[in-house]
């Protein structure tokens, strides 16, 4: 995981910062709500992401990777500089964030959160900066790795 992590450059692209009243998982539930109505392809990471995959952390952001941009102005959100953000919705530049997800696609049932690879996830993590943040990676390296 050192090695990947030390390699990959991150998912890129235009990240949209929003703020919103509303628990972290309430927040990333409307964005998945609005981007299926808007048929775009969307992916859950971040606090919630990892919640999904092995619970640790209390989720305090919500992350979302979404094929295109969203306006959340009309549904409870104001746009707010990233550091102000309690939920970040992102544009990636990397296409394989939507492959990765898809390979476990079929494991999910179809009301459940669409959420991005574990790796992606266990990425994001390490950079939030929020202080919980490691040991939450942590968690999931040992589900990635199969260690204990």
């Amino acid at each position: 995981m050192e090695h990947w992590l030390s390699e990959y450059p991150g998912p890129g692209g235009q990240e949209f910062g929003w703020y919103g009243l509303d628990n972290a998982t309430e927040h990333v539930e409307t964005v998945i709500g609005l981007a299926r109505q808007l048929e775009i392809q969307a992916l859950v990471s971040g606090d919630i992401g990892a919640d999904k995959i092995a619970p640790w952390k209390l989720p305090m952001h919500g992350r979302v990777y979404v094929s295109g941009p969203i306006d959340l102005a009309d549904d409870g959100f104001v746009p707010v500089p990233l550091q102000e953000a309690n939920l970040v919705t992102c544009v990636p530049r990397d296409p394989t964030l939507w492959r990765l997800a898809s390979s476990v696609e079929t494991e999910r049932k179809p009301d459940d959160l669409p959420i991005a690879d574990a790796a992606i996830v266990y990425w994001d993590l390490l950079m939030s900066g929020d202080q919980d943040s490691d040991e939450a990676a942590q968690h999931i390296s040992q589900l990635l790795t199969g260690a204990q």
